[in-house]
């Protein structure tokens, strides 16, 4: 069977990172990453052309619930293959129960890296990356139907195709972190997006451990210093950066911890802890950075 790794997230996490980071330990020669020609986790596992072979069927013509139902079997025919040894997949949705069987599918042989962030955070780098306003980005991560895509029925019956994404179930931020902690598809490397900028060298040691990949000291010290944050942002200021979104001017913007904690408001901050309080709290998201009194108020 292909081994299955998932470089899964809630949007705007660190998964972009991760995956490069993951890309430059993989590599024979760490300092020759190239953010263009990253092959891990290049597919989504909501990619339409993957759907497509593997059901032969155009989803078009499903509803958003039918296509949900046939998601994990795409995953299940990807292992199923013996070539190649290892695929990489990257996604935002949560790990939901479809079915008798999960969107990440269990029983395969199917890792899972999973970086999180703080929801403050969080808020403020999705508002940018998707031009939107903190109050519309904090309505998303509350929503617990939230879903990316611009998969529509009506779009097909207008005579339009749908994007080359099947729809991304996201949910809000507290079911899709607790759908992988309490349901895990498989050995899960959960990595909180503050250490990875802590301590880079451990991050990057403990995912070549969980991947079987090169954890020698110096290639880790060499995927570290590619994925600098500022040679990242360097490379995308020269060459530009194939995945950065229609109405931003850039993708890398700092890679800094607590941006939430300037931009968002009190009430904001209340918002996102009576709504995520109790994930926040087993992530190490606590008391340090509000007053979580005044959000019983």
């Amino acid at each position: 069977m292909t081994r299955i790794v998932t470089i899964a997230s809630y949007p705007k996490s660190g998964n972009t990172w991760t995956r490069l980071v993951i890309e430059a330990l993989r590599a024979p020669d760490p300092t020759a990453l190239d953010i263009n020609a990253v092959s891990a986790g290049e597919r989504w596992m909501s990619d339409r052309g993957l759907f497509e072979r593997t059901h032969a069927i155009d989803p078009d013509w499903l509803t958003e619930d039918e296509i949900l139902r046939l998601r994990p079997a795409v995953i299940r025919a990807l292992a199923a293959g013996a070539d190649p040894e290892v695929i990489y997949l990257k996604g935002h949705d949560a790990n939901l129960a479809v079915m008798d069987d999960h969107l990440y599918p269990r029983g395969l042989p199917l890792s899972c890296v999973y970086p999180v962030r703080h929801p403050f955070d969080v808020a403020v780098s999705f508002a940018h990356h998707g031009a939107m306003g903190i109050d519309q980005a904090i309505d998303f991560m509350t929503d617990p139907a939230a879903m990316m895509g611009d998969y529509r029925p009506a779009r097909h019956a207008r005579g339009g195709r749908n994007h080359a994404q099947l729809p991304q179930y996201c949910r809000d931020w507290s079911t899709n972190v607790a759908s992988f902690l309490d349901a895990p598809p498989g050995p899960l490397l959960v990595l909180r997006y503050e250490d990875m900028l802590a301590d880079p060298w451990a991050a990057a040691t403990r995912i070549a451990g969980f991947l079987h990949l090169n954890d020698t000291p110096a290639h880790v010290r060499d995927a570290v210093s590619a994925t600098r944050f500022d040679r990242l942002a360097a490379q995308e200021a020269r060459d530009g950066f194939r995945e950065l979104p229609i109405g931003i001017d850039r993708f890398f913007r700092g890679g800094r911890a607590g941006d939430g904690d300037r931009v968002l408001s009190d009430p904001q901050k209340h918002r996102l802890i009576r709504a995520h309080g109790t994930i926040m709290e087993r992530l190490g998201y606590g008391h340090d950075r509000v007053s979580w009194k005044e959000c019983d108020a």
